[in-house]
């Protein structure tokens, strides 16, 4: 990685920021992030072959790679999953096969726009179509309330708490319930940004 240029090896690294599932538009909005990476079909093109697979659906970067963040730093790793989350969130309608990357790019960068947009989604879903993301989603499975960087103390983070106390109801989940229960109602209770929702503790 050393000898690559170092536009190459910049937007190597920031393709890693894009986890696996890497598409030409994820790549124009790489390039995009401050400072701007030039002639990125070019450096692209460098990196195909012994740094990143090209794959039925994009691509993907070696896991040979080292962590981005090491190299980048926080900032500009920030500045990534800020532009992935408005990449992903573009146009009419969400790519439901997407969502864990949506949610933690948008969560992850502090996208609010697209934090809303994703949430918003989430909720004027068909009760079929919000089963079927709950059942194939690893995060709405998975996060618990408390310094996840997914669950903000801000509006879409608390609106977020409610979606995947949602899902443990779904799944039957008792015990994360209850978890996500305590921390929907101790936010409603505090009078921070979720308390301008209009909700009552449950």
């Amino acid at each position: 990685v050393d000898e690559l240029p170092e536009g190459a090896r910049r937007l190597l690294y920031r393709l890693k920021v894009a986890g696996s599932r890497i598409d030409d538009g994820m790549v124009s909005a790489l390039a995009e992030v401050s400072p701007p990476t030039d002639l990125p079909g070019e450096q692209l093109h460098r990196l195909v072959g012994p740094w990143v697979e090209r794959t039925e659906r994009g691509y993907r970067v070696s896991p040979l790679v080292m962590d981005a963040t090491t190299s980048l730093g926080n900032d500009e790793v920030h500045r990534c999953h800020f532009a992935l989350a408005s990449h992903l969130t573009v146009g009419p309608n969400l790519d439901g096969a997407r969502l864990d990357d949506i949610l933690m790019h948008a969560f992850i960068g502090q996208n609010e726009p697209a934090q809303v947009i994703v949430i918003m989604a989430l909720l004027r879903s068909e009760q079929s179509d919000f089963e079927a993301l709950v059942e194939h989603s690893i995060l709405l499975g998975t996060i618990m309330p408390g310094r996840h960087a997914m669950f903000p103390d801000t509006v879409p983070g608390t609106m977020l708490i409610g979606i995947t106390m949602i899902a443990a109801a779904i799944k039957g989940k008792r015990e994360r319930f209850d978890a996500l229960r305590a921390e929907f109602d101790a936010r409603l209770n505090q009078g921070g940004p979720a308390a301008g929702l209009g909700l009552s503790p449950l």
